[in-house]
């Protein structure tokens, strides 16, 4: 079996070797339909995927795609052979891969679309390339290629083009990785006679031996946060992961397991290291915590699965102070120039302000495609005279960028920027593709609408990216509203809702897979709020409140929703009993997993209406009243919560119990750390209740629970075991719900 080679570190030469013998020819294979559906580009399903190689299908090693939990694997490559490495955009929308295939006589680098359709060959050299890993601005790949000897690391363009080399050793050099910041590179190298993570600058520059061991080192990972490498060692007598601080100090060994064990991958989020093992006799792709906690089978078939790869989360920071661009269609410096720029521009033009340009009597209204809108000096931008306009910028037009500019809409009538998609009163928008980066946009002040506003009366309004900007807004005026907006994206922004108030920083409104990642968010009213938007993913958040009605909030329809690796920490009581720092329901296999939940809230996670969803490793501390709560509020259906898992979790420091399920059939509470809650209770569950599964910790477990969940007349007790006390029949009665909130007319559940 060509790919069996686990026990080497030179396990590109070893796989590549032996599978370039082996491919017949393309398939001419377009993608699975279905897939590219639920794949579109900017799909929100960073974290919940995997891409991975398998030789399930008989056809030599192909790649596959499954959620992370190890469900629903669909094959991406059909050409028989070797189709391996994959290696995930940061946008989410593309994979590098190694593929041999006979009609290009070598191996080489391949990109595809996130479903599989348009394979390309990005090489197209006869020698063995392999290992691409993209930077994280998503321009460059770096990759391992014998064009010039032996294998060494070389960088292009993600085009293919302008192929540079980065190391001249003799040695052999493999498995590139990037530093979060894309200044570094981490590799395997034997230059010293054994295999060693070494680490270099991006250009090539000052190698740094990192292992310094002579034990077989190699496979590094760099951690999304920039300050861990996992990497594969054996110098406890056979692989194993391990972990190391970016110095190469603090090396801890994170599997302890006797089988050979390779190619750790970190999830965008950080909470998770998936790798693969073959402990249970084959190869299989495996994960667990980063502490090495929680190790979990993943996929589970007879055949070799190898090279685990996480779709990421896109992280886009604010431009560099001072970057303007060098080119520009139109240089403006006041009112009369940009509108007749703005009037005159053609297709792919780009416009800069010189200054602050202040709007007097006009809107910028916005009806050409392809247009820029950038600085020309650090500090430029627009502003409105007092109660001379509505907006700064109505966008009605195709991709549309603003950048870089300081848009204070302080004195406008409703807010800074609006892009819509359909009628509205005398006017007739196509936007699409809007994308605001790197801005500092001030809405403080009275205001009609959102700060930002990008919506549609159609279909959906497609690809909208905020990314890398800074908001200052009024606590009463949302800042951001995505209305009927597919594939949205919010990344790496600043988002400041002013004291008091009680608007959101966030609002999706009716509008599928979003991203709202890696965001510092001060929340008002709320800290996000979304209805009606499936398969959103909000991610590697900062959420700060003093006081909120409820924190992340998702209803109407969540179906695939994961809320992951955020960081949401209140300093003052949330006012809503029923409400929490999660407020998750009426779904379907949502996720939430990773999060760290801190202060008064009054539930950290509120659940209701969910089935066939996961919660998991989610740390839990100081909730007023319960760390987990099923079925709080109005629930619409029989039985609120059923067949759901809440695993790992450690919940502390609650004000009546770890946890409160009503309403709830046939959900299982694993390896939930209870201890240190009001009264030593882990955990309650009510009279309506039955079939639900918890494994104690030794705290208090009150179960009043028998309830019929299968509708047969007979009661469905709780199964309750460990070691801990189970007391029945005591009096309970949970907290009511409190006044209702709305938000755009739709009632905060």
């Amino acid at each position: 079996m060509c790919a069996k080679i686990a026990t080497s570190l030179l396990l590109g030469a070893a796989v590549l070797v032996g599978c370039a013998e082996q491919p017949v020819g393309p398939s001419g294979h377009a993608g699975d339909p279905s897939l590219a559906a639920a794949l579109a580009p900017t799909d929100g399903l960073a974290g919940q995927l995997v891409a991975l190689a398998s030789d399930r299908d008989g056809t030599g090693f192909q790649l596959f795609l499954m959620q992370a939990n190890g469900t629903k694997q669909t094959q991406l490559t059909h050409v028989p052979g070797y189709n391996a490495r994959p290696n995930w955009s940061h946008d989410g929308r593309r994979i590098t891969f190694t593929a041999c295939r006979p009609t290009d006589f070598s191996c080489d680098i391949y990109v595809m679309n996130a479903d599989g359709s348009a394979q390309a060959n990005l090489t197209h050299d006869f020698s063995t390339d392999q290992m691409s890993v993209w930077s994280p601005d998503d321009r460059r790949i770096a990759f391992v290629s014998d064009r010039d000897g032996t294998p060494q690391i070389y960088v292009m363009n993600a085009d293919g083009s302008n192929v540079t080399r980065l190391t001249f050793d003799g040695a052999l050099d493999f498995l590139p990785t990037w530093s979060p910041d894309g200044t570094q590179l981490a590799f395997q190298t034997n230059r010293e006679g054994n295999d060693e993570v070494y680490v270099m600058n991006a250009n090539g520059s000052n190698p740094v031996n990192l292992t310094n061991n002579p034990s077989t080192d190699g496979f590094p990972a760099w951690s999304p946060r920039g300050d861990k490498i996992a990497f594969r060692s054996d110098r406890d007598g056979n692989g194993e992961i391990y972990v190391m601080n970016v110095d190469g100090s603090g090396k801890t060994n994170l599997t302890h397991n006797p089988a050979e064990e390779y190619y750790p991958a970190w999830s965008p989020t950080g909470g998770q290291i998936a790798f693969v093992s073959d402990r249970d006799g084959n190869f299989e792709i495996y994960g667990m915590k980063p502490d090495g906690s929680l190790q979990k089978r993943l996929t589970s078939n007879p055949a070799f699965d190898a090279d685990p790869a996480w779709a990421i989360t896109a992280t886009a920071g604010p431009a560099a102070p001072g970057a303007c661009p060098a080119h520009a269609d139109f240089v403006v410096s006041d009112e009369r120039s940009l509108l007749s720029a703005v009037a005159s521009a053609q297709p792919h033009d780009t416009i800069a302000l010189n200054g602050m340009v202040e709007m007097t009597f006009a809107d910028v209204f916005v009806e050409t495609d392809d247009l820029t809108f950038t600085c020309a000096t650090p500090g430029s931008g627009l502003r409105a005279a007092p109660t001379a306009i509505s907006w700064l910028f109505v966008v009605l037009s195709k991709h549309v960028t603003v950048e870089r500019l300081t848009l204070d809409a302080s004195n406008t009538g409703n807010g800074g920027v609006v892009a819509f998609n359909g009628v509205e009163g005398p006017f007739t928008g196509f936007a699409e593709d809007v994308r605001l980066v790197g801005n500092h946009v001030l809405c403080a002040g009275q205001h009609v609408e959102a700060c930002v506003s990008i919506r549609t009366d159609a279909a959906g309004l497609q690809g909208v990216l905020i990314s890398g900007n800074t908001f200052e807004a009024d606590g009463n005026q949302t800042t951001i509203a995505l209305i009927g907006v597919n594939s949205g994206r919010v990344e790496g922004n600043t988002i400041e809702g002013g004291a008091g108030g009680n608007s959101d920083p966030m609002d999706f409104i009716a509008g599928s897979g979003g991203r709202f990642t890696r965001n510092n968010v001060q929340c008002v009213g709320a800290c996000l709020v979304a209805d009606g938007s499936p398969g959103l993913v909000v991610a590697a958040n900062q959420f700060q409140s003093a006081g909120s009605t409820t924190g992340v909030h998702l209803q109407g329809g969540t179906d695939g929703d994961s809320v992951m690796g955020n960081t949401i920490v209140a300093t003052a009581p949330s006012t809503a009993p029923n409400l929490g720092a999660i407020r998750v329901r009426d779904g379907t296999n949502v996720v939430v997993a990773d999060n760290t939940v801190r202060g008064p809230w009054a539930n950290a996670i509120a659940a209701t209406d969910l089935k066939g969803s996961d919660f998991e490793r989610n740390s839990l501390q100081s909730a007023a009243l319960y760390g987990i709560r099923l079925s709080s509020g109005v629930s619409f259906v029989p039985i609120s919560m059923t067949s759901n898992s809440f695993r790992g979790n450690d919940v502390t420091g609650s004000g009546s119990a770890g946890m409160l399920a009503q309403l709830a059939c046939n959900n299982q509470f694993i390896g939930n750390a209870l201890q240190g809650n009001a009264g030593n209770v882990g955990a309650v569950f009510d009279l309506t209740t039955g079939a639900n599964t918890l494994v104690g910790d030794g705290t208090i477990v009150v179960d009043n629970g028998s309830f019929d969940c299968n509708g047969d007349g007979v009661p469905d007790p709780n199964v309750i075991t460990g070691l801990g006390p189970v007391r029945r029949g005591v009096p309970f009665a949970a907290p009511g719900g409190g006044a209702t909130t709305t938000r755009r007319g739709i009632a905060l559940r």
